[in-house]
């Protein structure tokens, strides 16, 4: 078994058990995996790919995204 590094994740809930600052996240070949060390509860999340890890300003808005335009007095 590859050597994991395990990190805490803090202020986060277990979905499972509901106890708090109990969720370690670490990576296992492509997936990020979550995993109680309360209830020993283990989740399997996939990597998110390049062009879901685009901040929201990268991302094109939408008309419908648009609540109003500022338009400065001259």
């Amino acid at each position: 078994m590859a050597n994991r590094r395990k990190r805490f994740i803090a202020g986060a809930t277990c979905p499972n058990c509901n106890e708090q600052d109990t969720l370690v996240l670490f990576v296992e070949g492509d997936d990020e995996q979550l995993e109680c060390v309360h209830c020993h509860t283990h989740f399997t999340e996939p990597q998110a790919t390049q062009s879901d890890a685009r901040t929201p300003a990268e991302k094109p808005l939408a008309s419908k995204d648009i609540i109003g335009l500022f338009k400065p007095a001259d």
